[in-house]
C-alpha cells in the first residue's frame, strides 16, 4: 500500500507566515511510505528556497513520486495533516480577502487535480488530527515498545498539545491542552518585547542561559498557573501590558541589555517549569520510563536536556523533524 503524507498550506500562493497569522499552516513537507517503510521524504523549503513554506507542498510530492518512480494516480492513501474541521476555518479566513472553495477535501482535490493532472477520489483522501500525528511521528521512530508521547506547539486543530501514551502499534490521548494555554504561544508573545518574532524561538532560547531568572521570576509568575493532576493554565493577555510596564521593549537591531536576557532567563524557565510539571504527574500516574517528544516546543534543546539530565525518565526520543514538517511522517 502507497500513502502519502502532506504537512503545509492548501494555497499556492501564499509564502509569508504572516499572511495567516492565526493558522500555523507552515513547514510544507510530503512523506511517501510503501507498506509501512519510508520511500521518500522532503520539506517544501528544500525546494522552493522559501523557509518555513506554507506553500502548497507540490514541489515535495513530485519529488518524493519520482523517487519511488510512481505517478500520483497509484497512490493509495493521501493524507493531510489536520482535521477536515480545522482546514475549513483556515479556508473561512481565506475567504475573507479572495474566494475559496469553502471546503477543504474539496479545495486539496482541485490543487492536486491542477498540479499533477489527476483527479483524485475523495475516499483516498483523508484530514489527521495535528496532535496526533505529531504524536505518531515521534513513538513510531523511536525503537520504544510503550512510552509517555508529549506533542506541544504553537497550536494546531484548536489545542497546543496533546499527552498520551504509545503502545505497539496503539497510542492512547491522556490529556490535551487547549490552544489558550499555548506554551508555544507563551515563547511567542513574549519574545515579540525582544525584538523577536514567529520561528525566531531558538534566538531567545540561546539567550537565556547569559540572563538570570530571577529578578523576573515574580513577573512571570502572573502568566501561567500549575494546577492539578498535570494540568496548568497560561494567561497569554496578561504578558504583554505586564512587560510595557516592566521592561524597555526592545525593536529589533536594538542593542541587548542586561534585561533583555534576565526576560530570555525568567520565559525559558517559565517553560521547563510547565513541561516538568506536565510529565512529573503523568510519569507517575502511568509507571512509563521512556518519553517522546514532538511538536515545536520540542525544538527547546535547552528544556530536553534538562529533562534527560533530570532522570525523570530512563530513555527519551526527540522527533529530528519536531516541527510541522515532521506531521507528514505522522499521517501513516
Amino acid at each position: 500500500m502507497l500513502c502519502l503524507g502532506l504537512s503545509g498550506g492548501l494555497d499556492r500562493v501564499f509564502e509569508s507566515s504572516l499572511e495567516l497569522p492565526n493558522t500555523f499552516l507552515h513547514d510544507g513537507a510530503a512523506v511517501l511510505v510503501r507498506d509501512g517503510r519510508v520511500i521518500a521524504a522532503v520539506e517544501e523549503e528544500r525546494l522552493n528556497r522559501v523557509k518555513h513554506s506554507n506553500k502548497f507542498p507540490s514541489n515535495s510530492i513530485r519529488y518524493c513520486l519520482s523517487i519511488a518512480g510512481v505517478e500520483l494516480g497509484e497512490i493509495d492513501r493521501i493524507a493531510f495533516y489536520a482535521t477536515e474541521a480545522y482546514c475549513n476555518t483556515v479556508i473561512e479566513r481565506l475567504s475573507a480577502s479572495r474566494p475559496v472553495p469553502l471546503d477543504a477535501k474539496l479545495l486539496l482535490r482541485q490543487l492536486l487535480a491542477r498540479e499533477f493532472g489527476a483527479e483524485i477520489d475523495s475516499s483516498r483522501l483523508s484530514f489527521v488530527n495535528h496532535h496526533e500525528a505529531h504524536a505518531v511521528s515521534a513513538f513510531a521512530m523511536s525503537g520504544f515498545d510503550e512510552s509517555l508521547v508529549l506533542a506541544i506547539d504553537g497550536g494546531g486543530d484548536f489545542l497546543s498539545g496533546i499527552l498520551a501514551v504509545g503502545s505497539g502499534t496503539e497510542l492512547t490521548q491522556l490529556a490535551s491542552f487547549p490552544e489558550k494555554n499555548s506554551l508555544g504561544l507563551l515563547y511567542l508573545e513574549t519574545i515579540r518585547y525582544l525584538g523577536y518574532g514567529l520561528f525566531d524561538e531558538y534566538k531567545v532560547m540561546g539567550l537565556a542561559p547569559y540572563g538570570d531568572p530571577a529578578p523576573y521570576r515574580e513577573l512571570f509568575a502572573q502568566f501561567y498557573e500549575l494546577l492539578d493532576n498535570g494540568s496548568y493554565r497560561v494567561h497569554l493577555d496578561r504578558i504583554g501590558p505586564a512587560l510595557v510596564r516592566n521592561i524597555e521593549v526592545r525593536r529589533k537591531g536594538m542593542p541587548f541589555t542586561q534585561q533583555h536576557r534576565d526576560v530570555s532567563a525568567s520565559l525559558q524557565e517559565a517553560l521547563e517549569r510547565m513541561v516538568f510539571h506536565i510529565l512529573r504527574h503523568f510519569r507517575e500516574a502511568t509507571g512509563m520510563t521512556r518519553l517522546c517528544l514532538a511538536g515545536g516546543v520540542a525544538h527547546n534543546c535547552t528544556l530536553n536536556g534538562k529533562l534527560l539530565y533530570s532522570a525523570l525518565f530512563d530513555d527519551i526520543f526527540v522527533q529530528p523533524a519536531a516541527h510541522d514538517a515532521g506531521c507528514a511522517l505522522g499521517l501513516h
